[in-house]
């Protein structure tokens, strides 16, 4: 069977196990089996059909006709929506598994909303990935929102997980919107919404300088670019664990992927457009990381480090799209591959540092990360699992997140150094810009783990219920932590595997003369080299500290500077960890500080609280929710209408028009 096929084949697969699965959730452990046989056949499938591409080259269409508006079902797996498709089954298959024994006692109608819908939203990515036509990629885009909307608000008792996914909801449809009006005109001036036919033909409508903007508001809203990012820091939290995996590994990397996506059949880009993405790029990463820096909840803080992460990314497009327009075929390509590689090496160690964050919310019934401390020793399995995802996301070597992190450092070096004028100057502050987020992120997550792994702990509890993951779940967050290691020390592999998808986006944007793989797969080679040894005298240092220095205990009284019993709350905790490179930003984060004083000598402890507001969400979108919600109110008898009636209507305005395009 061709690649196309088993894609669809797996979307089948996932679509009736979820069906089979939500059917038989009064049968606990049939329900979870079926769940966890049908994700797993479905992502790898998926995985299957994007190494047959990405590999062999082999592309088929599958195309079936039907008597619809705006043509048929037309499925075509090239390499870039392989790639996607890579991604997915790889991420997806660990997250299904961790999910399966999370939810092991949920109740039987949770169990069955989250077989059937984990599924859904597996396949509508897969469908995404293997669109040939815009109005079935868009159906495709518009039920992932949906499924992901109903998993995000899974446990809806709470007022604050209903209204985040009220947010999360409200920001990507103004998303789809956007999309909508994109594909209209494209589908105007193409005559056609196949996207064989898309290509090319942008240039020629009268408003093409709006398709860019339309795009990147569309797929920048569910890709998270700041500033419309304003939704992943309050679904994050809301969200279960395996759901937040899900959405920061693959539901986000979907607006990349429709961005790359629709480059193609936007009119030529100029080198100014190129230097905006690095420059929102730039802005993303840098207040992305200085916002997870300033966070106390240790989900919320991993939901802006997908903010910084997608900044990453962008940086890579646009120095991708510079070196294009300039006529620089390896900038381009180096650019578009970093931008690749780390949409596949977030989705694991971001799954995997949420899967980790999921097992400590579970264990101690909290995620505020000034209350924990100590569970390295109760936990030490995600503890040293946890780590890796820590030393990947920090982009250290030999873990992945340095492979795809210096891919972008060397298309910005090379585009500095050959280039010349505006593109060379704004490519060093691409240099510094990405510079400042790895060192940010290096600080922030030595904060994460050592406040909650390392130390005592710093709540009244000792956490002492607190227990490890079991062996599935450890099974799952192994393999996220063992393809992040294999990407660090194989990097000439993985080029290898992206380069076709990396060859087709710049090609699409006009880049000329690209290299062939070999000398990048080579030089990626010496960059594993420096990794691992890194790793080779990381552990002979720990090896031989622990041989040499190994010596009896000895217990002896120490001065307590005037404490005769030292508590635990003397420990640095993480806030105060992080205040001196807080107070550096003061002038961009504006963070405020509550305090309470009582009346009087004895009237009980004071306390002091520093929070650090979101700027986008302060200063434009609750102005703007404010504005709306005051236009909308002349319209709120509608909702005393019998929701028979509205039904009505809506299926009759359908109706019409449907009966008006057929007849025409």
């Amino acid at each position: 069977m061709n690649a196309t096929g088993l894609v669809l084949l797996g979307i089948l697969v996932l679509l009736t196990g979820g069906a089979l699965a939500a059917g038989c959730a009064r049968v606990r452990g049939l329900c979870l089996g079926l769940f966890l046989a049908s994700s797993l056949g479905g992502c790898v499938l998926a995985a299957v059909a994007g190494l047959q591409v990405l590999l062999a080259g082999a592309v088929q269409d599958w195309v079936v006709d039907w008597n619809v508006p705006a043509g048929g079902f037309h499925a075509r797996l090239d390499a870039l929506g392989a790639w996607y498709a890579l991604v997915v089954g790889l991420i997806g298959a660990p997250i299904a598994v961790y999910a399966t024994f999370h939810f092991e006692h949920a109740s039987r109608g949770t169990l069955a909303v989250l077989a059937f819908l984990f599924n859904l939203l597996l396949g509508s990515l897969l469908l995404l990935a293997a669109a040939g036509h815009a109005l079935l990629f868009l159906a495709a885009w518009e039920v992932a929102t949906i499924s992901a909307y109903f998993l995000i608000v899974l446990f809806h008792e709470k007022e604050e997980i209903r209204r985040a996914g009220r947010i999360y909801l409200f920001a990507n449809h103004t998303g789809t919107f956007c999309l909508v009006a994109l594909i209209a005109l494209l589908g105007a001036g193409a005559g056609s919404l196949e996207f064989s036919a898309l290509s090319g033909s942008a240039r020629f409508l009268p408003a093409s300088g709006l398709l860019l903007p339309l795009a990147l508001i569309g797929f920048g809203t569910k890709a998270g670019i700041l500033p419309l990012h304003i939704w992943l820091p309050h679904a994050h939290p809301a969200a279960p664990s395996p759901i937040s995996a899900l959405l920061s590994g693959i539901v986000i990397k979907a607006g990349i992927f429709g961005l790359l996506r629709f480059l193609a059949f936007l009119p030529p880009v100029s080198v100014s457009w190129g230097v905006v993405l690095l420059v929102l790029g730039v802005l993303s990463g840098v207040l992305g990381v200085l916002y997870a820096l300033s966070q106390h909840d240790l989900k919320k803080l991993l939901a802006y480090h997908s903010v910084e992460n997608i900044g990453i990314i962008l940086i890579g497009i646009g120095v991708g799209l510079v070196g294009a327009r300039t006529g620089s075929g390896l900038v381009a390509v180096l650019g578009f591959a970093g931008a690749l590689l780390h949409l596949l090496n977030h989705a694991a160690f971001k799954s995997l540092l949420f899967l980790g964050a999921g097992r400590v919310v579970h264990a101690t019934g909290t995620g505020a990360i000034d209350h924990l401390g100590g569970l390295a020793r109760r936990m030490p399995a995600t503890a040293l699992l946890f780590l890796v995802g820590c030393v990947s996301i920090c982009a250290l070597p030999p873990f992945n997140g340095f492979v795809s992190e210096w891919s972008v450092f060397r298309a910005m070096f090379e585009q500095s150094t050959r280039g010349a004028g505006t593109a060379a100057l704004w490519s060093v502050g691409g240099i510094l810009g990405l510079a400042l987020i790895g060192g940010l992120a290096a600080a922030c997550f030595a904060k994460v783990f050592g406040a909650v792994f390392l130390g005592e702990p710093r709540a009244r509890h000792d956490h002492g219920e607190a227990r490890d993951a079991p062996g599935p779940q450890k099974v799952a967050m192994g393999f996220l932590a063992l393809l992040c290691l294999l990407i660090g020390i194989l990097p000439q592999l993985a080029i290898r595997v992206v380069w076709p998808a990396c060859v087709q986006v710049a090609q699409s944007v006009g880049a000329q003369d690209i290299p062939d793989p070999g000398p990048v797969a080579a030089w990626l080679g010496s960059v594993s080299s420096i990794g691992l040894a890194f790793l080779s005298l990381v552990l002979a240092i720990a090896l031989l500290s622990r041989l040499l220095l190994r010596r009896p205990s000895v217990h002896v009284g120490t001065w307590g500077c005037g404490y005769a019993r030292p508590s635990a709350r003397m420990q640095y905790t993480a806030s105060s960890f992080a205040d001196p490179l807080l107070r550096v930003f003061r002038g961009v984060l504006y963070p405020r500080i509550d305090s309470s004083r009582g009346r009087g000598s004895f009237s009980g402890s004071p306390a002091l609280r520093s929070r650090t507001p979101d700027a986008a969400e302060t200063w434009i979108f609750r102005p703007a929710f404010a504005l709306l919600m005051r236009a909308c109110a002349p319209a709120r008898f509608l909702q005393r209408v019998p929701v028979q009636y509205q039904v009505s209507v809506v299926v009759a305005v359908l109706t019409l028009l449907l009966l008006w395009k057929v007849t025409l």
